[in-house]
């Protein structure tokens, strides 16, 4: 009966350290799970907030973009006009100049010391 209880005892034992064991290692992969679920649920609440501020972003640049493009036809409008009326002005220039006949002038400078 000795023999049969000290048998007894070393498989509690032995039970109990394995089932030590195993409990340890199984906390040790919860904590490990917890850890990743709390980083993968941050990562997920930083891509939406990510997401939503770059559909934002997007949107305020495709008005800008809206606008730029607004400022490029009125800029190339005027353009249009300016080198029209340079062309005109050239043209008059040009009538005006054959027109004239050159005087000369002399101007005299007066210093007094």
């Amino acid at each position: 009966m000795g023999i049969e209880r000290r048998l007894a005892v070393i498989f509690l034992l032995g039970f109990l350290v394995v089932a030590s064991l195993g409990a340890s290692v199984a906390g040790y992969y919860q904590m490990l799970y917890e850890d990743a679920s709390k980083r993968s649920d941050k990562y997920s609440n930083l891509y939406n907030s990510l997401s939503n501020q770059y559909e934002q972003l997007f949107q305020n640049y495709t008005e800008l973009v809206e606008k730029y493009n607004e400022l490029v036809d009125k800029y190339n409008e005027l353009l249009e006009n300016y080198s029209r009326l340079l062309g005109e002005y050239q043209g008059e220039k040009e009538n005006h100049t054959d027109t004239v006949e050159p005087e000369n002038f002399t101007m005299h400078v007066n210093i007094c010391i």
